[in-house]
């Protein structure tokens, strides 16, 4: 969270440069406690408004029933009271933000000071929580006074979210943790809460998650408001989907799976080429469930229209470069007629689903290259293929025929510095795809992204990475 004072001076001094003017500051209000002649020992007080005037402008303490209409990443003013004793009142305010105060918060005085107010920028959603200290001419501070304000996610609660697992309708981020588990971190721009999603032993080898690879975005069934996991292990000749909810009923619970086919490939119109096409699982490096591709609206069912598609990229046969796939599915729970988007060019590249990044209202692609760590995004063209399958059931799907427009988001983010990295969406709900990444350390980590062109002519960036949190190494 950043932030910044509106309508302050900077103080100055009463003779630039000058003993004497430097003199006058220290026996005006930073002189310290043992300059002080007043004999004044009583420490300022601190409040804060029970509602506030505006909430389009000012963030409401939470739970007061007030909504603010601010979202992660706008800057709004969090209102406040200093009074003192001592007729010459507060002399100077320091602040930070959680998870703790900062006590080496540096004090801001005199005519820089802020009198009522202190605007903020708050960098996820949900609670945060503004610390304010103050104190006076003669050097009594006052107790810490935590705020605790709320920010709404952009989309609303309402309305089921692709990346979304558990049902809180927000993406999530999935990832193995140390124990070889598998981790929900339904708000990983605020902290390291989380949630199990699966045991060791639920892999489909009974071993560490951390041994696979898994991706989510939408259902690979019909009908569901929750994401599926998509799972593959390196060399594995097998692709497996997690239903969600499984056995258990429970959103985010992944305890039921189900192997998923490995289609024939057919030279069609859309797919003019099948050359390396592998006959399983096995040479595959990379995988992200893009979601429905023709939209990213959920519509009146509040429900996924569409079952999800898969990108993966596949090794050839010498191991020395990979191609890029596009799997749809026309039934639930099945794969059908890949196309082969790029032949060459993807073996040190890592697939990263962000959904609609180009404000297209259709899902896009992003990939990273693993040893630049340039990252670009992609928006994709789709069509709708029909064909009648072995039943003589006609059947229409929509699928992806190639890359569209390319545009570089950021630079610098490498495999070594960030091994483990993903999208899943709108992370701290400023209405735009974020980025997550896990160092070597262990520690996650939140990229915040921002749309900078139109859907005619997209572009996107990402702002520094937040501190992050230990998620285990």
């Amino acid at each position: 969270m950043t932030n910044r004072r509106r309508g302050a001076t900077p103080p100055r001094l009463a003779a630039a440069g000058s003993i004497a003017g430097a003199l006058a500051l220290l026996a005006g209000p930073l002189a310290p406690a043992a300059l002080a002649a007043d004999g004044d020992t009583t420490p300022p007080t601190l409040s804060f408004p029970a509602t506030v005037p505006d909430p389009g402008t000012q963030f409401p303490p939470a739970g007061n029933g007030q909504v603010t209409t601010l979202r992660a990443g706008q800057s709004g003013d969090v209102l406040f009271t200093a009074t003192d004793d001592d007729p010459a009142g507060v002399a100077c305010l320091r602040w930070s933000f959680d998870p703790q105060f900062a006590t080496g918060a540096g004090w801001t005085c005199g005519s820089a000071m802020p009198t009522d107010r202190i605007s903020v920028t708050p960098g996820h959603w949900g609670t945060s929580v503004l610390y304010v200290q103050a104190r006076d001419a003669a050097g009594n501070v006052s107790p810490v006074a935590p705020y605790s304000f709320s920010v709404p996610w952009a989309a609303g609660a309402a309305v089921p979210q692709f990346g979304d697992v558990n049902g809180d309708r927000t993406p999530d981020v999935v990832t193995a943790g140390p124990s070889g588990d598998l981790r929900v971190y339904s708000n990983p721009a605020a902290g390291p809460q989380y949630t199990v999603g699966a045991a060791a032993v639920l892999s489909p080898g009974g071993d560490s998650w951390a041994n696979y690879r898994t991706t989510h975005r939408g259902g690979t069934g019909s009908g569901w408001d929750v994401d599926a996991l998509i799972v593959h292990k390196d060399g594995s000749p097998g692709l497996w989907t997690y239903r969600n909810p499984g056995n258990t009923g429970v959103r985010g619970v992944f305890d039921s799976s189900i192997g998923l086919n490995r289609p024939a490939c057919a030279v069609t119109a859309e797919n003019p080429d099948c050359t390396g096409y592998a006959a399983n699982w096995s040479t595959t490096r990379q995988l992200a469930a893009i979601g429905d591709p023709m939209s990213t609206d959920v519509g009146s069912t509040n429900a996924h229209h569409r079952r999800t598609g898969l990108v993966t990229t596949e090794i050839n046969a010498a191991g020395d470069d990979a191609a890029l796939w596009y799997y749809p599915s026309a039934s639930d729970y099945r794969l059908t007629a890949p196309v082969r988007l790029a032949a060459s060019g993807w073996k040190d590249r890592d697939l990263i689903s962000p959904g609609d990044w180009a404000a297209q209202g259709r899902p896009g692609l992003w990939a990273r290259d693993r040893v630049t760590g340039e990252i670009t995004a992609y928006t994709l063209t789709v069509t709708t293929i029909t064909i009648t399958d072995e039943d003589g059931i006609t059947i229409s799907y929509p699928t992806v025929t190639s890359l569209g427009t390319a545009r570089t988001v950021a630079t610098g983010i490498t495999a070594a510095a960030w091994p483990r990295i993903g999208s899943d969406g709108d992370l701290v709900g400023n209405g735009a795809p974020s980025l997550w990444g896990i160092t070597p350390e262990g520690v996650l980590q939140t990229w915040t992204g921002w749309r900078t062109g139109t859907p005619a002519d997209p572009g996107f960036t990402l702002d520094a990475p937040t501190a992050g949190f230990s998620a285990g190494s």
